[in-house]
């Protein structure tokens, strides 16, 4: 895991791509500031909060789906639209959190276990 790589994040069952640009957001400064002020997310791309399981979208200008991961990248929790200005609380053994835009639908379940493959060059 490094500071503002890129990552190509795939379910492990079946192999589909949940997204194809995904920035991890190591540092306290890039977690607690997230995807607050930008004006959107594009298809493909995402946020990995690594670590944090409780999130807010205080600052954001659209809403957003969060897949909250255990250790082993295994789904815990996925909320398919959380709005701007609101509170995720931490989930038990959550460990990380993933930000998608609000219309990625790749099928992510609870129990699924999510591959973080780091792309060359970001």
């Amino acid at each position: 895991m490094l500071e503002n790589e890129v990552y190509r994040v795939v379910d492990a069952d079946s192999g589909v791509e949940i997204a194809g640009h995904v920035r991890l957001a190591h540092s306290l400064r890039d977690r607690l500031f997230g995807l607050a002020g930008k004006t959107r997310l594009d298809g493909d791309s995402g946020l990995w909060l690594n670590p944090c399981n409780g999130i807010h979208t205080f600052g954001m200008r659209f809403p957003i789906r969060v897949v909250v991961l255990d250790r082993d990248n295994r789904v815990l929790m996925v909320v398919a639209g959380l709005k701007p200005n609101r509170i995720l609380l931490p989930r038990r053994r959550g460990f990380s959190t993933l930000e998608l835009p609000v219309s990625s639908n790749a099928g992510i379940r609870t129990g699924s276990k999510l591959i973080f493959e780091l792309k060359p060059n970001g």
